[in-house]
Formats: C-alpha cells, structure tokens, sequence
C-alpha cells in the first residue's frame, strides 16, 4: 500500500469533516521509520492541498504507546485550543488520544482518524464514532502477498517490481458492513 496516499486519504477525510478549517495534531508513531514519515508526507500533502487547515502540532514518539500520544494530545489541547483533529499510525495508538480529549471534555469537537485496525476493540471504537476515520490497510492480506512474493522470489520465479494494495477508510457508517479479513487474520477477528 502507499502510506503517503492513505495519510493522504485519511487527512482529507478529517479536513472534510472539519469543514476544511482548522488545526491537527499529528502523532504518528515509530518516529524515524519509513513508515512514520509516509505517513507525515501524506499528512503535510494534504494539508498543502486545503488551505484552511494546518498542522499545529507534529510529534512523533518512538513506539506506539497509547500513552505516549495521551501526553501529546493534552499538551497540544492546552497549547493550541483550536485543534479539532488528532492524526495517529494504527488505532491501538488512537485511544490516547480519545482518553486526551474526553479528560478535556472536548469529545465531539476534536475528532480523531487513525490508521492500521488492530483488534476488535479498535472496531468498537470506530463504530462508537470516537475514532471516526481509519484508513484501512489490509495488513493481513499484505501479509500473505509478502510471504507468497518471497516463496516465488526464492524458488527462482518471477516477480512483479510492485504491487499495489489498495485501502479503505472506514467510518461508523461502512465498518459494519466491511470485510475485514484482509485487515485482520481469524486470531484478530474472534469474537468481533
């Protein structure tokens, strides 16, 4: 999949909701990774492309401890009290931010879009519509293209130089009805 795009994709989505105006905080984890800058590529791109919102606050921690984004979202709260949208990497890392705004009782007002569904209860939230946006990424479908692309490679066969995965952005409307398996394998989905 290309990261730069679903940052690109999901931060559309929350500038749209917004109404195109206002401030975002991005804290996109696994600071210094590949993945990490994608995905603030994709976020600044956006940003770029709809004058009235900006990024106000842009951290990244090291991992992806919920906790850690927790800190990040109440500090930029006090700091910049006109953000009205919090960008994360997966879900799991979303729910600090969902703790951030409820302690500041700005639930409803600041919404929050991530990316990377990782359980059931990332599934919840989003139904739940505190984390309103996820740019799907079919993880385990890349999972099993990964592996079959390395058993051909290995075995002498040819393969392509690229394939592309495309992703969805799930919302409390269309989750419901998603596929999720390419997402998220049997052992994720159990009891979903």
């Amino acid at each position: 999949t290309d990261f730069v795009q679903d940052s690109y994709n999901l931060t559309t989505a929350i500038g749209t909701m917004l109404g195109g105006e206002g401030q975002l905080v991005t804290a996109f984890g696994g600071c210094g990774g590949q993945y990490q800058r994608d995905l603030q590529k994709g976020a600044e791109d956006a940003v770029a492309d709809m004058p009235g919102l900006s990024i106000a606050v842009s951290e990244c921690p090291s991992d992806f401890d919920p906790t850690k984004v927790q800190d990040i979202v109440q500090n930029a709260l006090v700091a910049q009290p006109e953000v009205g949208g919090v960008l994360t990497s997966v879900v799991s890392q979303a729910v600090g931010a969902v703790n951030a705004i409820q302690a500041a009782g700005a639930t409803g007002e600041v919404l929050v879009g991530s990316g990377i569904l990782t359980s059931c209860s990332d599934i919840e939230l989003v139904e739940s519509g505190q984390v309103p946006l996820v740019a799907g990424v079919p993880s385990a479908y890349m999972g099993e293209l990964g592996a079959a692309v390395a058993l051909r490679a290995l075995s002498g066969l040819e393969v392509d130089a690229e394939y592309i995965v495309p992703s969805n952005i799930y919302t409390a409307d269309n989750i419901g009805d998603a596929d999720l398996t390419q997402d998220l394998t049997a052992q994720f989905l159990e009891g979903c």
